[in-house]
């Protein structure tokens, strides 16, 4: 790929607009797609922003900003991409969306165009099956914030040709990005990693909790049982023989605290 072909990119949110922001910024010709014009305002208010950031830390100089600014072309009509070499979707994470969308680009793009999807959990292959080119389909994930994260999952699907990952993989290059090959997994790469770390993290601090929760408890009943038993003797009209307690437990867990209610009732 070179910086005359067209890239357009579908959905203009967090990920759509970070994309569209450092293809331009490559040289690429760029089209941003969605449903409505204030999406698409939005995103080239955050995408000048995030330029002028670099402005202001000498990353880019103020004529590649402008340059990048000039090469970006909004559209509410997805029609207008047809010319594109690549597509990159970057719609919410919903299959049907998803779904919906590659079938249309399918029937309106040119035959030799790339359809690219940002996802980072559904499966390529499943993609694929929407549209007449499953040999032009592969995942590009990218991470957030895109102009500044290296990494890129490049995903093949199980009909992804090689001439399809090759061009993606110097595309990425070309974004100054470090592409990292996988076939169509669950989790791809980067969250069958992350998915046990947060498990991980989640049972650590259940453990630590619980273990202030016991603690707790038993100085509580150290603490209250004698009192209750001493408090309700001392009430004539209760007739009774031992204390009970009933328990209502609620167990507020934060990255600062914990919070245990015990609640006594009579018997």
């Amino acid at each position: 790929m070179n910086g005359k072909e067209i890239i357009a990119v579908v959905g203009s949110g967090t990920m759509g607009n970070g994309i569209a922001h450092i293809s331009a910024l490559s040289g690429y010709s760029v089209y941003l797609v969605d449903i409505n014009n204030e999406f698409l305002d939005k995103a080239m208010s955050i995408i000048s922003k995030n330029l002028q950031k670099q402005v202001d830390k000498g990353v880019i100089s103020e004529s590649k900003k402008n340059s990048a600014l000039d090469s970006i072309n909004t559209t509410i009509d997805i029609s207008n991409i047809k010319g594109a070499d690549l597509v990159i979707e970057a719609a919410p994470e919903n299959q049907d969306i998803k779904n919906k969308i590659f079938s249309e680009l399918d029937s309106i793009c040119k035959p030799d165009t790339i359809l690219a999807s940002n996802t980072s959990s559904i499966s390529i292959t499943e993609l694929s099956t929407k549209t007449n080119r499953p040999d032009k389909i592969i995942g590009m994930h990218f991470m957030n914030p895109v102009p500044i994260m290296k990494l890129v999952e490049i995903i093949n699907g199980d009909k992804t040709s090689k001439e399809t990952k090759n061009k993606i993989i110097t595309f990425a290059n070309n974004m100054g990005k470090i592409p990292v090959e996988c076939n169509d997994y669950p989790g791809f790469v980067s969250n069958r990693i992350l998915m046990p770390m947060i498990i991980m993290i989640f049972f650590t601090i259940l453990a630590i909790t619980l273990e202030i929760f016991v603690s707790e408890f038993l100085f509580l009943r150290r603490l209250f049982v004698p009192y209750c038993t001493s408090l309700l003797k001392t009430q004539k009209s209760i007739k009774i023989q031992t204390p009970k307690i009933i328990l209502g437990i609620y167990i507020s867990v934060n990255s600062n605290s914990s919070s245990l209610f015990i609640y006594f009732t009579p018997p």
